[in-house]
């Protein structure tokens, strides 16, 4: 073949390449350096040096990016796949739409004038895609160059890149100007592409982490995103484009109205960050004849893995930073009004027959979700009435449930489970179970029982058909704890180093989707690797949880970043609120709290930007965050937050502290319901959970869940001001979904070197007139503590009265303190009160002595002897039914007899119980399911006998034989 030939053929192949890849859904033209290619402009700064040099795409003179970034050994070059990088235009006619399904979660753009009522759910797919090839690059000034493209037939493109001084991202500015009018997007494609094999690390939050990477492509919208990026690891490199906070104003998360969109899977099944704006179907996205439009974004290269990257983003282009501090009322105040909404039967939706809160997504449905602390609730307060209305009632629950939720009228119920009576509630493992005998100072033996059967362990169950967060060595760990086998401890450390290699060191791979929970199968065990690095102290465990918890972080917001402005909220007194036309069920009836609404029920106001930003708050799961054109649906739950604090004790790293005061702060001042979808302070009003309106979705089996992770949070953020010199033992409540967090009450604790303190959290022990200041409560016996901390980045003053009459009973008066982080300096009081000093952020302990606090929940009772009869007992009746009974004490002393029978629903007529306790009788009858008795035992009795007899609903008859039960004398 000649040299002519073959000197036209290199002339041509560029350009049969472009037209062939022109009727490509993405068309990107291939790069040929020139021999002597020339640097044509260049921005650096202290971390990155950007170049272009001359090069030839698709047969037209264009550039091609050089890149350099500054290690810990000096400059590098990275190495940049050129003909990766794209930009492109989408063009398409006006009457595209953007439309997210009801139920679904991807975007489509249906054409209306073709009759599509499905379109593609990747942008590029919405419209006649142009490549924009690079014609020249001029420097504007050393952080600035400006690109000029060749001509598209539908208009032109410019281009601004822009580094900042001490930047580690660049900024992209695109203004395309078109010819015709239209809709108009434009992309840009990274220059980097890899198959997923040679990949380290994924992040595109919220649909992709680890490896997972996406079987199909999709954009992923800018409001779906916690922090928009699109970012891979390759070895000692990340390489990402992520949202410039300039392409959003200030407002809240609308499906709808997201301005641009991300991807990780280019057209061609490969890994490549890349990012289009605005989009199609999107106001922003519209023109006429010489009309920009405009798209800024962000580019990063920079050394380091995944996490490193994603702090850059969030950090230093989204601007995170811990901004929130206590609104109207502190974190302690709302805690007691959730204790006081807990007890409010109405309100708190408290269903007796059931022994269990209302479930409101289900027609005669209840649910226990948190049944560890609603027994700690009574050893905090130290308050009767608690044990007798909701702690005993829940292990009641627990018993003789078969799982969380339960109808007690199964003929005419909702979707959720209806439940039997052949429990114990499933869920749970060993670690709950017994933690239950635990917190009951170990009288209660049946619960032992079911969490160590035949000396091993009882593993958590599965909810609903959720991917269980829950590994066995939770419950091995459990078992030692509670037994101190050392086996049980060796085992827990074998299966979690398994678990760490196979789920945290193995990045996973499977796709999850849409469906599951975000904190669960889209993060490792992190909690239980971190309770058990708690401990064992093995540092292994500790950065393994830390792991975890910053995937966790990725799940969470970090945009659009409240500035020192007011806005505007509840516009002409209307908040939409979460899904608004729903009623929710209370037992048969259907309601919705403060419904039908009432004039003025949200009334317009400016308020700070800050009070009621999103940033720092969660999702649950892909599905249930979108609604197209209400606000993204975000969660006010966050149990992981106490753990962050721990994790912050243990790392040093602050930004563990920043998230969890970033998703509790200044939120709400008593439970606030689980979603959050518009701006609104409705949820800061202490009455919000007793008149609504509820635009949160009010679950009332929520109430305790979220009242104890805000126990947790008070707690462990005392042990992270003070370096860990205050702590109090913790059991650790899991199970029910990603709920997780440490229960407290059954043991005293140490502050400041002061031992044998109990946390004692009850209503007017003391009143404080800052809500700036947290505060925890305690005492010795001798002594009352009072743990203050501020939460401002400033100096704040608080005047704090005791209530010595709820205090010490019998006296009047305290006429000093002592201030212990001040080297015991006295403090006098008058009239009990005294004003204190805090520096910003700053924390101090108060000690009251000389006292004699008497707290029956804190008295340690000596370890109860063997029973001369059993703790739990089952009866055989038939082969569908038996007769169960349960022993169940929490201190020495009066005690409760539980039995019940395991006949569904209908099968009975009526059931009869008989039963003797010393000289004590009594015969009570029930006809209505479940078929249960709760029979109080005195005082000195230690057995208890009975016998059931019924007729079943065909006429028969049955009689149990006489059975006994009973407690350690």
């Amino acid at each position: 073949m000649s040299k002519n030939i073959l000197n036209l053929l290199a002339t041509l192949l560029p350009q049969l390449l472009l037209a062939l890849n022109s009727d490509a859904a993405v068309p990107i033209s291939p790069v040929q350096d020139q021999p002597e290619a020339r640097k044509l402009a260049t921005i650096e700064n202290e971390n990155l040096r950007f170049s272009f040099v001359s090069a030839t795409r698709g047969g037209l003179a264009s550039a091609r990016p050089l890149i350099q970034v500054r290690t810990a050994s000096g400059w590098v070059v990275a190495p940049v796949d050129a003909a990766a990088e794209s930009y492109q235009v989408v063009s398409a006619p006006e009457t595209v739409k953007m439309e997210i399904p009801i139920r679904g979660f991807y975007p489509r753009w249906p054409d209306a004038a073709k009759g599509k009522s499905q379109g593609p759910r990747i942008i590029w797919d919405a419209g006649k895609s142009y490549e924009a090839i690079v014609a020249s690059v001029e420097p504007v000034n050393p952080q600035q160059l400006k690109l000029r493209f060749h001509p598209l037939p539908v208009g032109s493109l410019g281009a601004l890149w822009t580094l900042a001084p001490g930047g580690k991202s660049v900024k992209v500015s695109l203004a395309f100007t078109p010819t015709q009018k239209g809709q108009f997007s434009l992309g840009y494609f990274l220059f980097n592409r890899k198959p997923l094999a040679q990949v380290d690390e994924l992040l595109m939050p919220m649909l992709v982490n680890a490896k997972r990477f996406p079987s199909e492509e999709y954009t992923l919208l800018q409001t779906q995103a916690p922090t928009p990026m699109s970012l891979m690891q390759i070895g000692p490199l990340s390489w990402a484009v992520s949202g410039d906070p300039g392409s959003t104003p200030f407002e809240f998360p609308v499906p709808a109205k997201s301005r641009y969109g991300l991807h990780i899977r280019n057209p061609q099944g490969q890994v490549q960050p890349s990012i289009y704006g605005p989009l199609v179907g999107t106001p922003e996205s519209e023109a006429s004849p010489g009309q920009r439009v405009k798209f800024n974004f962000r580019v990063l290269v920079q050394p380091g893995d995944w996490y490193d990257g994603y702090r850059t983003i969030a950090d230093e282009v989204f601007g995170w930073r811990d901004y929130r501090r206590n609104g109207s009322g502190s974190l302690t105040e709302a805690a007691l009004n959730m204790i006081d909404l807990y007890m409010d039967d109405a309100h708190g939706g408290w269903w007796e027959r059931a022994k269990a809160p209302y479930q409101v997504e289900s027609k005669n449905g209840s649910t226990q979700s948190s049944p560890l602390t609603a027994l700690s609730l009574y050893r905090l307060t130290g308050d009767r009435e608690i044990y007798r209305r909701r702690s005993l009632p829940t292990v009641e629950f627990i018993l003789s449930r078969d799982g969380p939720h339960f109808s007690p009228i199964p003929e005419n119920t909702g979707g959720y489970a209806k439940g039997s009576m052949k429990g114990p509630v499933n869920i749970f493992g060993a670690t709950v179970y017994a933690g239950l005998w635990e917190m009951m100072n170990r009288r209660t033996p049946v619960l032992h029982d079911i969490a160590f059967p035949a000396n091993a362990i009882r593993s958590s169950g599965t909810q609903q058909n959720f991917e269980s967060h829950n590994q066995p060595f939770d419950e091995w760990l459990g078992r030692y704890l509670f037994t101190g086998d050392k086996a049980s401890l060796d085992r827990a450390v074998r299966e979690a180093d398994e678990y760490i290699a196979k789920e945290i060191n193995t990045r996973p791979t499977r796709e999850l989707g849409v469906i599951p929970f975000f904190l669960m199968p889209y993060v490792p065990t992190w909690e239980g690797l971190l309770r058990l690095y708690e401990v064992t102290r093995e540092k292994r465990f500790l950065d393994a949880a830390a792991f975890g918890a910053r995937m966790v972080m990725t799940g969470m917001w970090t945009q659009p970043m409240p500035t020192d402005e007011q806005v505007k909220i509840h516009p002409n007194g209307f908040v939409h609120g979460d899904k608004l036309q729903l009623r929710l069920h209370k037992g048969i009836d259907q309601f919705r709290l403060g419904w039908p609404r009432k004039a003025g029920d949200a009334p317009e106001r400016m308020i700070p930007a800050w009070q009621v930003s999103n940033v720092g708050l969660g999702f649950e799961q892909p599905t249930t965050y979108t609604y197209q054109t209400n606000g993204g649906r975000m969660i006010m739950q966050a149990p992981w937050t106490a753990s962050f604090l721990r994790l912050a004790t243990y790392t040093g790293d602050q930004q563990f502290e920043t998230y969890a005061r970033n998703a509790t702060l200044g939120r709400w001042n008593n439970y606030p319901g689980y979603y959050y979808t518009t701006f609104t302070d409705l949820m800061q009003n202490p009455r919000y959970p007793y008149e609504g309106p509820d635009v949160s979705f009010v679950y009332y089996h929520h109430i305790i869940v979220h009242l104890s992770w805000v126990l947790d949070y008070l707690v462990s953020e005392t042990g992270l001001r003070s370096g860990g010199a205050i702590k109090f033992p913790g059991l650790r409540q899991f199970g029910y979904a990603y709920f997780d967090n440490l229960v407290y009450g059954h043991a005293p604790g140490e502050v400041l070197g002061e031992k044998d303190v109990w946390p004692w959290l009850r209503r007017g022990l003391v009143s404080l007139d800052n809500p700036q200041v947290n505060y925890l409560t305690a005492h010795n016996g001798k002594s009352f503590f009072l743990i203050l901390m501020n939460e401002n980045p400033a100096k704040e003053s608080v005047r704090i009265k005791f209530n010595p009459a709820n205090i010490n009973g019998g006296k009047t008066e305290f006429t000093k303190a002592r201030n212990l982080v001040a080297g015991n300096s006295e403090i006098a009081l008058t009239d009990n009160a005294a004003t204190v000093q805090l520096e910003p952020r700053g924390w101090t302990v108060l000690a009251v002595d000389d006292l004699s606090i008497d707290v029956p929940a804190h008295r340690v009772p000596p370890p109860p002897k063997p029973s001369a009869e059993p703790g739990s007992i089952t009866v055989e009746i038939e082969k569908d039914m038996n007769i169960r009974a349960a022993a169940i004490q929490m201190e020495p002393g009066p005690w409760d007899a539980f039995v019940w029978s395991t006949a569904a629903s209908g099968s009975l007529k009526e059931i009869t119980l008989e039963w003797q306790a010393g000289n004590q009788t009594g015969t009570v009858k029930d006809a209505d399911y479940p078929y249960e008795f709760s029979v109080p035992v005195p005082a000195g009795e230690t057995r208890f006998t009975f016998k059931t007899s019924g007729i079943k609903a065909d006429g028969t008859s049955f009689q149990s034989k006489p059975a006994s039960i009973g407690v350690s004398p």
